[in-house]
């Protein structure tokens, strides 16, 4: 990939997102050292949010990733799958069976999606800043039908006195339970979470579809701590623990929000802003994820 000197400042948000995609997909390290010597932020995102550390922690790239480690990149910084499930670097690593990168991220620190989320949700709640602004609109990429487009989103608050009223007396759902699984009886790939490369289910590992039918794996010894085989009903399982309950406003235009850990995220309209009733913690989903996710329960 050819490179030239380039100049960040005052830079276009969505042409930087362009570039660090373009990158990732045909350079190389060499080429993102470029773009760090010339100034663009080593956390700096592509259209999917990934930074380039996820995308070679997930690839499996040592020299990628120790590069990017040195120049102070986030091992914790996330990145929302599907809309609703927190991922870091150190996820894409154990989903992709890249072990030696695995390690050289937890010796830095690096922590699974759920939990980082959970330590900036905890801080966000305890240090609310209130003081930023928020732009009116920002653009925000989807993707449908195997096809990504950009979007102007307008930006809402989700700590107004208004919004916290109003999802205070949204209606209750809980997720739908039931998963399918399968063990493996050979060693086969899946897709991952974090991009187009397989993910390896080795024998004796689970490939658990959820029911808004994807497709992802769990080890063994995981699997049998958080799900149960459901009586009578070969193949289908059930959650361990108590079921999950969350409030959801459907939205009726594209909207953008910062959720508790930081991030932009961005709804469609007619998809859902949720709040779960445990942690408060908030995200968008999607309407075709959300019908299939969740179910509406009474509230007692």
């Amino acid at each position: 990939m050819e490179t030239s000197k380039h100049n960040f400042e005052g830079a276009n948000p969505n042409e930087l997102r362009k570039l660090m995609n373009q990158t990732l997909q045909y350079g190389n390290t060499a080429d993102l050292e470029i773009l760090f010597d010339d100034g663009m932020d080593v956390n700096q995102v592509d259209f999917e949010d990934r930074t380039a550390l996820m995308m070679k922690a997930a690839q499996g790239k040592k020299d990628a990733v120790e590069m990017l480690l040195r120049r102070g990149a986030d091992v914790n910084r996330i990145f929302m799958y599907q809309g609703r499930v927190p991922k870091t670097a150190l996820d894409g690593a154990l989903e992709n069976g890249k072990t030696e990168i695995a390690d050289i991220l937890i010796a830095h620190g690096a922590k699974t999606g759920e939990i980082a989320q959970s330590i900036l949700t905890a801080r966000n709640i305890e240090e609310p800043n209130s003081s930023e602004s928020q732009p009116e609109t920002q653009i925000m990429t989807f993707e449908q039908n195997g096809e990504k487009a950009e979007v102007n989103c307008h930006v809402i608050d989700l700590n107004t006195p208004e919004f916290v009223e109003q999802i205070k007396n949204a209606p209750l759902y809980t997720k739908k339970s039931e998963v399918k699984a399968r063990q493996a009886l050979i060693r086969e790939e899946i897709q991952t979470a974090l991009d187009a490369t397989p993910s390896v289910a080795e024998p004796g590992d689970w490939v658990v579809t959820d029911p808004d039918g994807k497709v992802h794996r769990v080890k063994n010894e995981i699997f049998n701590k958080v799900y149960k085989p459901k009586e009578e009903a070969e193949g289908i399982f059930t959650p361990l623990g108590v079921p999950v309950k969350v409030k959801a406003i459907q939205v009726n235009e594209d909207v953008a929000f910062k959720v508790n850990w930081g991030n932009y995220q961005g709804v469609r309209a007619g998809g859902y802003i949720v709040e779960r009733q445990d942690s408060k913690e908030r995200f968008g989903v999607e309407k075709a994820a959300f019908d299939s996710t969740y179910e509406a329960i009474e509230e007692k």
